[in-house]
């Protein structure tokens, strides 16, 4: 799997970044990108000290916010609550799965501006006039606990086939988004999210 820095793990000022991230992005955990960029020395220190007061401000975060408000996405079928009974989803474990999606709608447009400046940056682009006046900004009320990320290596074979499937590589890595790893922890609906999204 790519490599990533846990937040348990962070330290210093890399401890200190993160802790920005959750406040600004409000949601309680820290992404794979930010992760995977604390693993190199001083490169998620570099991008926060270039990038971060875009998020500070809230004008990343608006922007990502208005891009995404006009996406138009397939609706999936709902999924019948004996189906849910099944595959071993209560309604605690139903509200948890809930949480883990809002999060990712949350986050996933504010990555994404992340990745992006954090691409023009590092292909030489930089801003150009001058710097917009500071406005008051508040992120929004943080979202609540979610479910661990599973393991990838401590599943099953079929189950760790199920969830590379809906993984990808980078830097010829294995990857796999975190909303995913949360669900692993329900195989049916794991096979199941697989089966309809592939």
């Amino acid at each position: 799997m790519l490599a990533e820095l846990q937040e348990r793990d962070a330290t210093g000022e890399i401890a200190r970044i993160y802790a920005e991230i959750r406040r600004l992005w409000a949601v309680p955990y820290v992404s794979s990108l930010q992760r995977h960029l604390a693993t190199r020395p001083g490169w998620l220190e570099w991008t926060w000290a270039a990038l971060g007061p875009a998020f500070t401000s809230g004008r990343a975060q608006t922007a990502a916010r208005r891009a995404a408000d006009g996406l138009v996405v397939p609706r999936l079928a709902r999924i019948p609550r004996e189906a849910l009974a099944v595959w071993g989803l209560d309604a605690a474990a139903q509200d948890a799965v809930r949480a883990a999606c809002a999060s990712f709608a949350r986050v996933a447009p504010v990555n994404l501006v992340l990745a992006g400046l954090l691409r023009r940056l590092l292909g030489g682009e930089r801003p150009a006039g001058a710097p917009a006046p500071e406005a008051a900004w508040t992120p929004p009320p943080p979202l609540g606990a979610l479910p661990p990320l599973v393991d990838a290596g401590s599943l099953p074979p079929a189950e760790r086939a199920v969830l590379a499937s809906l993984g990808t590589t980078v830097g010829e890595e294995p990857f796999v988004p975190g909303l995913y790893r949360m669900i692993a922890a329900w195989p049916g609906l794991l096979a199941h999210v697989a089966t309809v999204l592939g």
